[in-house]
């Protein structure tokens, strides 16, 4: 869940006019599902706490730095190359979820090559806790939790296009996706920087597993 917003919240960052609207493509199928859960977070809260990390935390600019050294690029550029990688993005698009447009943004923030989708297809103030294990916090702080739990549990029970979505994240495909992850020298690195900033990763490491069943053999 915190890695999830983390990212949503850079996404936002880059586009705070249209973040909020998960980008449709196609029957719109998956990203009007997603668009439910982006309804019930406090967005402009999170990205207004998450301005104020970049423009106030020491520990916190240091992570922004890290996203556009060579090892972070290095890392994105070695997963984006993951056939399996390709097949997910290109079934979330196929879905309805234009995730090559996030994707895209991303790169262009990290000043690396975009990737070509299938053809087919009033300010407010906050008092923050201050590092990068103070930025997760305040973050969580604003998600209702059990909100998010019973949209996801609903729209697994009734959403085909959703639970055919989640089934792509439990499956062999992307376990070895996971797999991959965990050999990646860049990856560990990367891993050990969140764990010295005081990143609670096998939290990370636990939510992937009662949620999506996943083995993760990362060494944390």
């Amino acid at each position: 869940m915190k890695l999830v917003v983390t990212i949503f919240a850079v996404l936002a960052l880059s586009t705070p006019m249209d973040a909020y609207h998960v980008p449709r493509v196609g029957n719109g199928a998956l990203a009007d599902e997603i668009q439910d859960f982006a309804d019930i977070l406090p967005l402009d809260d999170m990205v207004t706490i998450l301005l104020e990390y970049i423009a106030e935390d020491t520990e916190f600019q240091k992570v922004v730095t890290y996203l556009q050294t060579p090892e972070f690029k290095n890392l994105v550029t070695d997963l984006e190359a993951m056939p399996e990688v390709k097949n997910l993005l290109d079934y979330a698009q196929k879905a309805g979820l234009d995730v090559y447009y996030l994707v895209n943004k991303a790169n262009r923030y990290l000043g690396l090559r975009e990737l070509t989708p299938p053809a087919t297809f009033a300010k407010v103030n906050y008092k923050i806790t201050g590092g990068v294990r103070g930025f997760l916090d305040d973050i969580e702080a604003l998600i209702p939790l059990e909100k998010v739990r019973a949209l996801y549990r609903q729209k697994l029970a009734t959403s085909k296009v959703f639970a055919d979505f989640v089934a792509q994240l439990t499956s062999p495909a992307f376990q070895r996706i996971v797999d991959s992850l965990c050999s990646n020298n860049n990856f560990n690195a990367l891993l050990a920087k969140a764990k010295a900033a005081g990143v609670d990763v096998a939290a990370v490491k636990e939510l992937l597993k009662s949620i999506l069943g996943l083995n993760v053999p990362c060494g944390f």
